[in-house]
């Protein structure tokens, strides 16, 4: 297999260097050199993509797989993988869905499915699991999933977001059953997201000491700088809120939902402020939040919120471009997903930004 040298106008790995030609060198699907400096590159291919950022592949911090996905997951993997989602961190079904999918892809993307979450029985979360009466039935229940080889577990500790009525519907655990579930998961090695809406599910949630707050509407300073203390994510699905204007009924819903992402993109920008790791997760998986695209909506959110476009692909990045790592890396224009490529291939070509190749990839 001949040496491709990747030709890019920046890289975005551990010596930043925006708008300066860099240089990529693969062979058998893995970097062999990273530099700013043109290699030699006798008997090598070039690919120049000089008008072009490349960076590290993404992470899917947060989407949902349900029964359909089972005979759609080739579908939803090429979906992932043309706008660079390497990595997807999959939510909970009530049929485990995840694990079926996480089967077919078998790692192209990687996911990282919580077969199913865990709900306060009588609140929201039926479609995406189990129900829990009693903290011992969490028990169980976490038994089950090890046995199914999940790789985290998901809690929901609260309701939605009704746009009618602006309110956060019924849901979640009491504080100490919260925290029995939780200890008992990472006692065993597994880590916590947890679903939570509100300023008393999310605090509940940190006071539980779980390992991330997905959605988190209605926090506030206090909660970050005490989730910066704590080293708890933030995945705020900035996008998914947004995505509910597709199928507000009333006009009174429309605009409870432009007001609560404004708010919500401010509290994005607190949480950043306060060094809380703010990651990106697309809730993908209902019709109207499309698989890969609406990710790339919510980096886009992201850089509204305030955060640096650096800071949100360090976020997105699934690893750092190092040299003797697998060639796995996107191609930008902005935040715009040009090209992908997988193991040193080309999976992927969006826009007007063709390369010029000598002969073939290979």
């Amino acid at each position: 297999m001949k040496q491709v040298i990747f030709k890019a106008k920046g890289m975005l790995c551990s010596g930043i260097r925006l708008n300066e030609l860099c240089f990529l060198t693969i062979r058998e699907g893995i970097i062999q050199t990273i530099s700013y400096d043109m290699p030699d590159f006798s008997g090598s291919e070039i690919a120049d993509f000089r008008n072009l950022t490349l960076s590290p592949c993404f992470c899917d911090y947060h989407l949902h797989f349900s029964a359909r996905a089972r005979t759609a997951a080739e579908s939803i993997g090429a979906s992932l993988l043309r706008q660079g989602i390497g990595e997807a961190y999959e939510g909970g079904d009530k049929g485990m869905a995840g694990l079926s999918v996480k089967e077919t892809l078998r790692g192209m993307p990687r996911i990282m499915t919580s077969g199913y979450a865990l709900y306060k029985m009588g609140g929201y979360g039926s479609a995406l699991g189990r129900g829990i009466a009693h903290h011992t039935d969490a028990v169980t229940a976490i038994n089950e999933l090890i046995s199914c080889h999940v790789d985290y577990i998901k809690i929901i500790n609260s309701g939605v977001y009704d746009p009618e009525s602006g309110r956060i519907s019924a849901g979640g655990f009491e504080l100490t059953e919260l925290k029995h579930i939780v200890d008992y998961a990472q006692e065993r090695g597994l880590k916590v997201y947890c679903h939570a809406n509100g300023l008393k599910a999310v605090k509940q949630a940190i006071d539980a000491g779980v390992s991330a707050i997905v959605h988190g509407l209605y926090s506030d300073d206090e909660i970050f700088a005490e989730m910066a203390e704590r080293k708890i994510a933030f995945i705020p699905t900035v996008h998914a809120f947004q995505s509910l204007l597709a199928i507000a009924k009333t006009e009174a819903a429309r605009q409870n939902i432009e007001k609560r992402v404004d708010a919500h993109l401010s509290a994005v920008n607190r949480a950043f402020e306060h060094k809380v790791r703010v990651l990106p997760g697309s809730d993908s998986g209902p019709g109207f939040i499309p698989y890969g695209n609406a990710y790339i909506q919510e980096l886009r959110l992201l850089l509204r919120a305030g955060i640096p476009f650096v800071e949100v692909i360090q976020s997105a990045a699934t690893a750092t471009l190092t040299e003797g790592a697998p060639a796995d890396f996107v191609l930008l224009d902005g935040l715009s997903v040009q090209h992908a490529v997988f193991r040193g291939q080309l999976l992927a070509q969006h826009g007007s930004h063709s390369a010029k190749i000598v002969n073939k990839i290979c």
